[in-house]
Parts: C-alpha cells; structure tokens; sequence
C-alpha cells in the first residue's frame, strides 16, 4: 500500500502565482533537503504521518475544489507515491489540476506524461543561493508550470544571475515578496518598486505577494 507522509491538509485559496486566487485543497509533504534559513514551514521538515495515499485522495475530492496542490517540505521526495496518487484521482474520476511546489533540486522522472502544473521554486536570495538552473531549466521545459522566486529587494542582483544562468524558458516568473514576519505589505512594495526601476527585470517578471497572508487564511 502506498503511503505518504502527510503534515497537514486544509482547504484554502493559492495565494501565490499565477495560479493566485483559485480554490484549492492543500496537502502538505513531509521531509525536505534543503534548510532554507527563512523557510515559513520549518515543521515540515520532520517526519510526517502515514496516511495512505488513496485517503489522502479521497478527501482532496470530497472538498470539491479543482485544484489539488502538493506542497512541503519537498514534495519530490515523494514523487512514487505522488504518481499513485495521480493514479488514484485519475480512476475516481478527477477533471481538475494538480499542482506540485518543488525547490527544483529533483527531476520528476517518475511524473512524466502526466497533466500536472509544477511551480519551480529555486532558492536565490544573495544569503541562500542553492539551485540547479539545468534541473530547473528540464522541468519548466517537460511539464507545464511557472518559476516562483522567493526574494528580499536587496536580493535582485542574485536573481538577475540566475535568470542568465537559466537561459530563457518559455514559462511565467513570479517575485514572491520574502516574509521575514515584519512588514510584509511594505516589503512587497519595496520590492515592486525597485523591479520597476531595472529594464531587464521589469520586462522579464511579475510580483505577486501571498495573497493568504494578507487575507490572514492558512
């Protein structure tokens, strides 16, 4: 029997990207291989419960929602079990979309072929600077999806390497705004404020802040 190891799950809205503002069921991953110093979910980095993945699937479809998003800890670390999941929302009758937040550090080997959106999140601020821009680069290429970076305004020279590290893909690049626990409002604006002062970047990204934050939901 397939397990995952499962944090938590809730219903809510995704708050970030471009896929912001739709309903959607959350299932949050255990484990992660990176320890990103400003991570917001630390506690997903221990060990989670087994759950089954057919219930797991059985309650993202009961909340009725089209979207299901897979998140963590990385998600990837699962991709075996993720691919039973996709398997067993497939045979009850699912018509909507699954997304999977990764760092972009694993290659879904195991998910190709199958109609997911993946959000990319690579670690690029000038403190953590950890990623793979030719793993990235074969994801966004092989599934559908978007690069989300999650960044301070200080951090856009980092950003800038990378995106000329990456190369050009085909695929949406999303400013986070990085939640440090103070004045979120004003760091997004900060943030806003100095992409639109550089040529390269105010024509390269957008900046979507997390919209669940803001509206105080989970």
């Amino acid at each position: 029997m397939s397990e995952f190891e499962v944090i938590e799950e809730f219903l809510s809205i995704q708050g970030e990207g471009s896929l912001v503002g739709t309903p959607a069921y959350f299932v949050r991953l255990a484990r992660c291989n990176l320890r990103c110093p400003w991570c917001d979910t630390k506690y997903s980095w221990s060990p989670g419960l087994k759950v089954p993945v057919s219930e797991v699937a059985e309650r993202a479809l009961e909340s009725g929602v089209g979207l299901i998003v897979l998140t963590g800890g990385e998600p990837l670390l699962w991709q075996l079990e993720i691919r039973s999941f996709l398997k067993e929302l497939e045979e009850k009758g699912f018509k909507g979309l699954v997304q999977i937040e990764t760092n972009g550090t694993i290659y879904p080997s195991a998910l190709e072929g199958h109609e997911i959106w993946i959000t990319v999140s690579p670690k690029v601020t000038c403190d953590y600077y950890i990623n793979f821009p030719s793993t990235v680069r074969r994801i966004l290429e092989n599934f559908s999806g978007e690069l989300k970076l999650v960044v301070r305004r200080t951090d856009l020279t980092c950003v800038k390497k990378f995106l000329e590290e990456l190369g050009d893909v085909p695929r949406p690049v999303v400013l986070q705004p990085l939640d440090e626990g103070e004045g979120y409002a004003s760091a997004a604006r900060e943030l806003v404020l100095e992409v639109l002062k550089d040529d390269y970047l105010k024509r390269r990204v957008r900046v979507v802040p997390q919209v669940h934050k803001l509206l105080q939901m989970p």
